[in-house]
């Protein structure tokens, strides 16, 4: 009997405990997986760093009343505080003498102090006389940096923009109730706080609600970066049931849009970025979207005016496939850069000098193919993926080929890294997929067909769904079809996005490279994805769908020359949606 990995074993067991069913796990909080482990921090904040940062660093959360208790016998790597409107959240003023004791014990110890300005401030001031106790002052807004360091020349100061924790703010959570009409969730700061842009709220967002006349509006007014309250008044029609946690997670899967009025001099960016990181379309004022980074400010929808932002509003709210396409676009954008990944490492790097842990995303995509005239088309799907650290294993079923011309012909094509094996024509796919196992390299391994289309960032985003669930194996099994023999498209398993699944189109599987490995392929001709994904859910795996773009399944005219003879009649059921008659493959690429 062959012993599984240490490591695919205890991911198996955790995940037989940590089932990934979205309608369980909907307004659950996700216990954290520490991406980093060699970094140490202390960290004085509110719950919206406290709650996203644990996921990233060992952790050591600590406030005013225990703070030297935790800290007596601690050796930590650095310390991060946050700042917002001058204080630290429970702790008081920068300056102030409970703060000053915990910088103080951080520079007898040696620990490298970072401060978080998390409000937008364009007020170097309010930071009082810390600076010699302090290593580095990082600033959400990068449009105030100049003044910042012409003001506090006694500190390196830079910029750590908005960001946002894809496990907690994740694609899928809060799932349309129905196609007619999403959820709108509506953040506007508080003019009575002396919030910047106030003035936009009351000229632009409440006219544009009150001519909507949505039941189903939910309107939350921020007090800052770190809460919020409800705005109830009887001559408001919108509903506030749903008062979001300090951090911000279910106030983004609640909905399908979020319209935000946040601007450079207000309430900072930090719920239009987690917004995008749920795969939530946003419609925001100019101003709000002049303070994002520069490559998230183009995926946000401005509106100036109310009438513009109640359009703009409304055809999001009545269309999902536009929100659904905006979303995945903008999702993609966020968990590229804008993650508490990507600040931590930043952050730790700067001050303490050390490297990024090394994370290998690399992806070999076997294709068994007994089909010559399909290998353009298998050249061509791997040469047009974003994610580029990718090795083709193509295995020849029974072709009578010599490897290296087909590897002459991928680098015609583009694909330099390619893997050809010759497979005896009495092999059965099962067989032809193991062969493709023992060959490839990657971290993950996907199984891709022949015949099938593959957008540029198919494997982008399976890779990216690692990382926000705990999932092994990713694929789709919302998907589109394209019956060749009539031209017409179908979506099948429209309602099976974002959610765990027992299984996926088996031409769509990715997974990690140790659990294919472990599991492997049956020696069997067909039926060989359902037979890998049952033994999978078996073994504690978790397999889990993600959205239903760049990938679609091609059915030709003739049902026989594929693995799988379902008729085309067949494949138009129940759990299919006739969407419309032509090529998909552009309406796919998103």
């Amino acid at each position: 009997m062959t012993t599984r990995p240490a490591s695919f074993a205890r991911r198996a067991a955790k995940a037989a405990r940590r089932r990934l069913d979205d309608r369980k796990r909907v307004g659950a909080d996700p216990v954290p997986t520490v991406r980093r482990d060699d970094v140490r921090a202390v960290v004085a904040a509110g719950a919206r760093l406290t709650t996203c940062l644990a996921w990233e660093w060992d952790q050591v959360p600590v406030a005013p009343e225990t703070w030297a208790e935790l800290t007596r016998d601690l050796q930590a790597d650095i310390a991060l505080l946050e700042v917002s409107g001058g204080v630290v959240p429970g702790w008081g003023a920068v300056d102030g003498e409970v703060v000053r004791s915990l910088l103080t014990w951080c520079r007898d110890h040696d620990v490298p102090v970072a401060l978080w300005v998390t409000d937008g401030s364009r007020d170097p001031a309010s930071l009082g006389n810390v600076g010699e106790l302090v290593a580095r002052i990082f600033l959400d807004n990068a449009a105030w940096l100049d003044d910042w360091k012409r003001a506090r020349p006694d500190v390196e100061v830079g910029v750590l923009p908005p960001a946002a924790q894809p496990a907690i703010h994740r694609p899928g959570l809060g799932r349309r109730q129905s196609r007619a009409q999403a959820r709108c969730l509506v953040l506007v700061p508080d003019p009575s706080t002396g919030g910047g842009n106030g003035g936009a709220a009351e000229e632009v967002v409440w006219p544009a609600l009150a001519e909507l006349r949505l039941r189903e509006v939910d309107v939350r007014i921020l007090d800052g970066v770190q809460g919020s309250r409800e705005r109830v008044g009887r001559s408001r029609r919108w509903s506030a049931r749903h008062q979001p946690p300090a951090a911000t997670g279910e106030s983004v899967s609640v909905s399908r849009v979020v319209a935000d009025v946040a601007g450079a001099d207000g309430i900072p960016s930090w719920p239009i970025v987690e917004a995008g990181s749920a795969a939530t379309p946003v419609v925001a004022t100019p101003d709000a979207v002049a303070a994002l980074p520069d490559d998230l400010a183009p995926l946000v929808t401005a509106a100036a005016d109310a009438a513009t932002f109640r359009v703009e509003l409304r055809s999001r709210m009545f269309q999902p496939e536009l929100g659904d396409r905006e979303g995945l676009a903008f999702s993609r954008a966020v968990h590229a850069s804008h993650t508490y990944a990507h600040r931590v490492d930043h952050l730790v790097g700067s001050v303490t000098g050390r490297e990024p842990l090394a994370h290998d995303l690399s992806v070999s995509a076997i294709v068994p193919t007994n089909r010559e005239h399909e290998l353009d088309n298998v050249l061509a799907n791997v040469a047009r993926q974003a994610h580029r650290d990718v090795q083709l294993v193509v295995v020849a079923h029974g072709l009578d080929f010599v490897p290296k011309e087909i590897e002459a012909r991928a680098a015609d094509a583009g694909v330099s890294n390619v893997h050809v094996i010759a497979a005896d024509p009495a092999l059965t796919l099962g067989a032809c997929m193991n062969l493709g196992v023992d060959a490839a390299d990657g971290a993950f391994i996907a199984k891709m067909d022949d015949d099938n289309y593959y957008g540029r960032h198919y494997l982008t985003d399976l890779v990216a769904a690692f990382g926000y669930t705990e999932a092994d194996i990713v694929g789709k099994w919302a998907h589109y079809v394209w019956l060749r023999s009539t031209g017409a498209v179908v979506l099948r398993f429209a309602n099976d996005e974002h959610r765990a699944t027992r299984l996926v189109q088996g031409g769509s599987i990715l997974a990690r490279a140790d659990v294919v490995r472990e599991l492997r392929f049956s020696d069997l001709p067909r039926r060989v994805d359902t037979d890998f994904l049952d033994r999978a859910a078996a073994a504690g795996v978790v397999t889990y769908s993600a959205d239903r773009f760049n990938y679609v399944s091609v059915r030709g005219h003739d049902r026989f020359a594929h693995t799988w003879s379902i008729t085309d009649s067949a494949l138009l059921n129940k759990s299919g949606q006739l969407v419309f008659y032509g090529d998909p493959r552009e309406h796919v690429d998103v």
